[in-house]
């Protein structure tokens, strides 16, 4: 059989991490795989079955086309007719999608092309683009437009923001009715919340919705302890953050004021520290980050970043909402408490875990803070050889295969 998958990273980020698993994986088994995608780690350059499409110049070009007309469902022309070129050269059997919104494809075309050869789709998602105006979740501007007909959005500034008109309507309409020319259609939701979400949605209303969750890798995140002698020595309980870009929406503020409790009630028996780019943060941020006392570590490789949570006392996470939480997920399979606000589909993982606290309140920092005194004075801030909660296990990365490989064959 014949996968191709297009989504925008290879290798790097999550949706690129579960690109490459899937790519090597099928390889592993005697199937044929190609991926398209954007960017690439290293190991893409050596692999023939990989197409980088267009550069970094052309997707800020198409990011600027996508910003004045407020249209991103038809930009990147040029690329696109590459990518159509390397698809029909592969004529695979199933075609798979997966974080398309990065301004290297046209959507309208692309679509289009896979309704005209008949090629089995799966839409895989890993936020909401595919089901609402543009934004890729809409759980903090309360929006249920989506359901029915977008317009007036109240979140045309974010995501990949719109500066002169709202054409949020229209793309919703588009997506609909390309999608309907679509006859063999499967959508994969991460979580149980995307996928119930899906099928509510009115792009996806009646199509065929199931529910895979993301994968944790189990060579890399197991429990263990490893805090450093420093930390021993000192006596010093770190709690720890994880995200692919810090901004607003996963929390920053949030830390800065959980960085203040703490060193208000612990002094420099705590520490925090976060992993992950910081590139898109002011400089403003970035000061009262130092200021409270946040330690910002960068974009650290997934084995550190495993050593890192085995290090620590308690994971927090202050997002908005994640279409899934890969970081909760990796952290509680090092054995790691945590406390997180319920967000979009966060509470899923947490609630079936006996060492984790869910705040519904998305404002409540002091609940988190209290939650996290409660874990740092009992033992469950003491981590188990066992480490994880029976009541929660993710998917290993075998698991994770086979159940797509399942709904490659029922094509």
């Amino acid at each position: 059989m014949k996968i191709l998958q297009i989504n925008a990273t290879y290798g790097i980020g999550s949706t690129g991490f579960y690109t490459k698993v899937l790519h090597e994986k099928l390889k592993e088994r005697g199937h044929e795989s190609y991926v398209v995608t954007a960017a690439a780690d290293s190991s893409a350059e050596k692999d023939s079955d990989i197409f980088v499409a267009g550069g970094k110049f052309s997707r800020k070009i198409n990011a600027l086309r996508a910003r004045l007309t407020g249209n991103q469902n038809s930009v990147a022309d040029g690329v696109t007719k590459k990518i159509i070129e390397f698809i029909d050269a592969k004529a695979p059997d199933v075609i798979q999608l997966g974080n398309i919104h990065a301004n290297f494809v046209n959507f309208k075309k692309l679509l289009k092309y896979i309704s005209k050869k008949n090629i089995a789709l799966i839409v895989v998602l890993h936020d909401c683009w595919f089901f609402t105006g543009k934004c890729t979740n809409y759980v903090d501007a309360g929006c249920l437009k989506w359901q029915k007909k977008c317009g007036d959005c109240p979140k045309i500034k974010d995501d990949i923001p719109s500066w002169l008109y709202d054409k949020t309507e229209a793309m919703l309409e588009e997506k609909k009715a390309l999608f309907a020319g679509i006859k063999k259609l499967t959508v994969v939701g991460v979580s149980e919340k995307i996928t119930e979400d899906a099928k509510k949605s009115y792009v996806f209303s009646g199509r065929n919705c199931i529910c895979i969750p993301n994968a944790v890798d189990d060579t890399i995140f197991f429990p263990g302890n490893e805090k450093s002698p420093e930390d021993d020595s000192s006596s010093t309980r770190t709690i720890v953050g994880a995200a692919a870009k810090w901004s607003m929406y996963k929390g920053i503020d949030d830390f800065i004021k959980l960085g203040e409790l703490c060193g208000s009630s612990f002094g420099d028996s705590v520490q925090i520290k976060l992993a992950g780019g910081f590139e898109h943060l002011g400089e403003d941020v970035k000061e009262r980050l130092k200021k409270s006392n946040v330690q910002m570590l960068g974009c650290i490789t997934p084995e550190e970043l495993a050593t890192l949570y085995r290090g620590s006392d308690v994971f927090v996470s202050m997002s908005k909402g994640e279409s899934f939480g890969c970081s909760i997920s990796e952290a509680i399979m090092c054995g790691l408490p945590v406390v997180s606000y319920s967000g979009y589909a966060e509470g899923e993982i947490l609630r079936k875990n006996s060492n984790c606290y869910v705040v519904d309140n998305q404002k409540s920092v002091e609940k988190i803070f209290r939650y996290i005194t409660r874990i740092l004075n009992s033992d469950k801030g003491k981590k188990t050889k066992s480490g994880i909660s029976d009541d929660y296990r993710p998917l290993d990365i075998g698991e994770y295969v086979e159940k797509f490989l399942t709904i490659y064959e029922e094509f």
